[in-house]
């Protein structure tokens, strides 16, 4: 598989599989609270399609520590991004073609 990743403003994904995004491209954050959304592209190669896949984001800090959040009950643990999803074939697909799925997610991180 391969992935694209790019930060944005917003994301979207609606039910045509498409990517939209607004204010995308930026590196940084920080050190207001700043919400964001995280756009992907995964090209999926036709062995792989019709199983389920998963796809994690792990946040780390400049040390490569994990970035922690607190959770609703108070507990702290690393901010992670986790996103199943399957491809299938469509009808007549050759063998050897790439499929794309695009993900977003949106989240708002303490700078």
């Amino acid at each position: 598989m391969r992935l694209r990743l790019l930060l944005a403003n917003h994301a979207e994904v609606p039910s045509n599989n498409l990517l939209y995004l607004a204010g995308g491209g930026w590196t940084e954050i920080g050190p207001d609270p700043s919400p964001f959304a995280i756009a992907a592209t995964i090209d999926v190669p036709w062995e792989e399609t019709n199983r389920a896949s998963m796809l994690e984001i792990v946040f780390v800090d400049a040390d490569e520590k994990p970035v922690v959040v607190r959770t609703q009950d108070g507990s702290e643990e690393p901010l992670k991004i986790a996103a199943k999803f399957e491809v299938g074939r469509p009808p007549g697909g050759p063998v050897g073609r790439w499929f794309t799925v695009a993900l977003e997610t949106r989240a708002e991180l303490e700078g």
